[in-house]
């Protein structure tokens, strides 16, 4: 049997890595291409696994001729559009662990497997664990009786601690009710009673377990916390700075088509809150109208210096009675100092 070429959308989630050397070592298929727009995980592959070209479009490996498979290791939100993407095309998926970051993205990339008659997988490591898999042997083969409960405890000290790379551990710590906590892509400290919050994940409602040692709000609650996230851009003639808030990424790009390509894909995949861009005399035009095409939610801001913004904003000492857009008018101040005495009448004496 020949082996399968396979293509791999997607290289942020750190299961990709232990994926690829085992494709590597088995000889049931090899992987030719991988795409992922992050230059910095595209150099790491090339380290890695020389032979696998590596490229900057997700676009570029779907468009490819001589692939049998893809495997999707992309964020949660991302894997469902990409996923469904290569099965309308025709190709087998696997896609990695969770299978999408809600139950309507889970529903549609299993609409898409059956509309194309090709197959899904779940990268679940949990369903072929040998000891799982033993004791499922046990039961069917009537060794044990009928299993009324299966449990399950894990856990680690942090994504830093165990290992994971800053796509996964990207973290900065506050101070909160007294405490330490960690936000962004990553777990609450051990004993927390916050549930995990993941990157690309929509804000819902936090999970209630009445039978967790820790009360009624279970540490091993699946729901899903996140902050809002903005993107901030510093727009120059040849280059754009990109920061990443509350996550603290920052990465920067050049100010050409290449760029604007890049950048709506990284948008895309992080789906900002909003993103802003300060007005630099016309160079931030095209990044804006680029965006808006995107669908993606731009803001062009006005410059701290602007007249217009109230005094909070630190605008020129002369303007401070300016009418703030986002406050109510300020009362332009009334004269209280007094003429010097002497220029003042003193009244004569009765």
């Amino acid at each position: 049997m020949a082996r399968l070429n396979v293509g791999v959308l997607g290289l942020s989630h750190d299961h990709v890595w232990g994926n690829l050397a085992a494709v590597a070592a088995g000889d049931l298929g090899r992987v030719v291409a991988a795409a992922d727009p992050d230059p910095r995980l595209r150099e790491r592959l090339r380290g890695a696994h020389a032979g696998i070209d590596a490229l900057a479009s997700h676009d570029a490996l779907l468009d490819r001729k001589d692939l049998d498979a893809v495997l999707v290791f992309a964020d949660n939100r991302s894997s469902v559009e990409l996923g469904i993407r290569a099965l309308e095309r025709g190709l087998p998926v696997m896609v990695e662990k969770p299978m999408a970051a809600d139950v309507a993205g889970a529903e549609a990339l299993l609409a898409a497997s059956r509309a194309a008659r090709q197959p899904l997988m779940v990268n679940w490591p949990t369903a072929w664990r040998p000891a799982i898999r033993h004791g499922l042997t046990l039961v069917r083969s009537g060794a044990v009786g009928l299993p009324v409960q299966l449990s399950h405890r894990g856990g680690h000290a942090g994504p830093r601690e165990f290992g994971c790379s800053p796509c996964i551990s990207q973290t900065r710590p506050i101070s909160k009710m007294g405490r330490d906590r960690l936000v962004g892509g990553s777990p609450w400290p051990p004993g927390s009673v916050e549930t995990v919050t993941e990157l690309g994940a929509p804000p819902t409602s936090r999970t209630v377990n009445p039978h967790s040692r820790s009360g009624r709000q279970s540490p091993h609650s699946q729901g899903r916390v996140m902050d809002h996230l903005f993107i901030g851009l510093d727009v120059a003639k040849d280059r754009l700075d990109v920061h990443v808030r509350p996550t603290g990424e920052t990465f920067s790009l050049s100010h050409d088509e290449g760029g604007l390509t890049t950048l709506v894909e990284r948008a895309r995949i992080l789906a900002p809150t909003l993103i802003a861009l300060e007005a630099t005399g016309g160079y931030e035009a095209l990044v804006a109208a680029t965006l808006a095409s995107a669908t993606l939610p731009v803001a062009v801001v006005k410059s701290a210096s602007d007249p217009r913004l109230c005094p909070r904003h630190r605008p020129p000492r002369q303007d401070r009675h300016a009418r703030c857009p986002r406050h109510r008018p300020l009362r332009r101040g009334r004269a209280t100092s007094r003429p010097p005495a002497a220029d003042r009448a003193i009244p004569a004496p009765r």
